[in-house]
């Protein structure tokens, strides 16, 4: 996924789906970070909450930092926190990168 550099400011979560990357970009201390639009529970699409700066999931209400650390949960046992995408920005974009296959 590339966008344009100027589209994202400082502390703001900016969504992104590119084939079957869907995630989140902002920058911090002007640095671009991004991670995976997608809960780890039951692979449901996340949506940013402004007001209390949380990325929530529809289907069971988890809630993660825009870091991707899980802050709720309605679970019996723990969820993994958001993957982190590898981000880096270079002539005027922002470029993320989809995780590779396991191995």
């Amino acid at each position: 996924m590339a966008t344009s550099s100027d589209v994202v400011s400082d502390g703001v979560m900016h969504p992104f789906e590119q084939a079957s990357l869907i995630g989140f970009v902002r920058r911090v201390d002007g640095r671009p970070e991004a991670v995976s639009g997608v809960c780890t529970h039951q692979g449901c699409r996340l949506r940013f909450e402004q007001s209390t700066d949380r990325l929530r999931c529809p289907c069971h209400f988890a809630s993660f930092s825009p870091t991707g650390e899980v802050l709720s949960h309605p679970a019996p046992t723990a969820l993994a926190p958001l993957p982190r995408l590898v981000v880096r920005e270079v002539n005027g974009m922002i470029e993320v990168f989809a995780p590779g296959e396991p191995t």
